[in-house]
């Protein structure tokens, strides 16, 4: 009998074998914002990692619980700019964003 990967388009298991490598961060951008001229995607390698999950539902249901137990207006609102990013996702990686310093 043969195993099953055999069986399955190449292209198809190496994409399920990087979801499956792929981590999660629930991420806040730097206190001073960085201009991005439109068109191009942010860098977000500068956001701070707050924590790392094993997978996007762990992350959103992290961020959707500690929203609803922060009480602090301020942190709120810090907290609404925080979101949850695929480890692997171009725009963690230098040279595949854009970064340009606010002026």
């Amino acid at each position: 009998m043969r195993p099953l990967l055999l069986h399955l388009d190449p292209m198809l298991s190496l994409r399920r074998i990087a979801l499956i490598l792929a981590s999660w961060y629930f991420i806040m951008p730097p206190p001073v914002p960085t201009r991005v001229p439109p068109g191009h995607p942010p860098y977000l390698g500068n956001w701070r990692i707050l924590r790392t999950f094993d997978d996007a539902d762990a992350c959103r249901k992290f961020a959707a619980t500690l929203q609803k137990n922060t009480h602090e207006m301020k942190a709120r609102r810090e907290l609404a700019r925080a979101t949850c990013i695929s480890s692997d996702d171009p725009r963690m990686r230098p040279e595949d964003a854009n970064p340009h310093p606010a002026e």
